[in-house]
């Protein structure tokens, strides 16, 4: 399979001060993030207001958020 063309899946809540994103990456490692608002909803589609999700992103997606994918990352 073209690792280009995975996706791999994440959930999201939205920190009440900050507004800022945690984002954790679904897989072996559990991976976090803490991802600005632009640049989150750029990346992911979802809507302005959302506060908690899942969502898809792409490898460019999840290299850009700094996630770190190796041969055991869980790819949808």
């Amino acid at each position: 399979m073209d690792t280009h063309l995975q996706s791999y899946q994440i959930r999201y809540v939205r920190h009440p001060f900050t507004q800022n994103f945690l984002v954790t990456l679904v897989g072996h490692s559990r991976q976090n993030a803490v991802i600005q608002p632009a640049a989150f909803i750029r990346a992911t589609g979802v809507h302005p207001r959302a506060v908690l999700g899942a969502a898809q992103i792409d490898r460019a997606a999840a290299d850009a958020f700094g996630f770190v994918l190796t041969e055991g990352a869980v790819a949808i």
